[in-house]
């Protein structure tokens, strides 16, 4: 699993790694466990720690190595890639303000001046809606949308 990981991002969970493993021997312990659990305000009793343990643990040993935090984040990473779609389309309607299932001039228009704080040139929204707008019909389908998404921003949602 830890295969679908570029490089740099092993090299950020390892550096994630060593800063839970607070003692430094390699692994994360029920007490690490703990204190990573209280320290992010959630619930930091017995049981809670050992099912986090549990999620993490393949050997049974009751610690979590480098090679089992980096499977269960792998798989963390893979899901977050796959719910990336449903971001995509929650950001299409917020500009496809009257939910016709299309970005019109207007509507990245109004959308992109409530985001910036003011107006937009119009030459800016023009190059955005030409440069999604594959079929030419003036305004920008969710197919649209979502591949020039996928084309800039190739790690968020590919």
């Amino acid at each position: 699993m830890a295969g679908n990981l570029t490089e740099k991002e092993i090299i950020e969970l390892k550096d994630a790694f060593a800063i839970l493993d607070k003692n430094n021997d390699g692994f994360i312990k029920k007490a690490e466990v703990k204190d990573i659990l209280i320290s992010s305000g959630k619930d930091g009793s017995n049981e809670e720690v050992k099912r986090v343990i549990a999620e993490f643990d393949t050997d049974g040993d009751g610690m979590i190595n480098f090679a089992e935090f980096l499977n269960v984040m792998a798989k963390n990473y893979t899901n977050s890639a796959m719910e990336s779609g449903g971001s995509l389309q929650h950001m299409f309607k917020i500009f496809d303000r009257d939910n016709d299932g299309f970005i019109t001039r207007s509507e990245m228009k109004r959308a992109l001046d409530e985001m910036d704080g003011g107006p937009v040139p119009h030459s800016e929204v023009e190059g955005m809606i030409k440069e999604a707008d594959q079929d030419d019909d003036g305004k920008v389908s969710f197919s649209e949308f979502e591949a020039v998404m996928k084309k800039k921003y190739p790690k968020q949602y590919c």
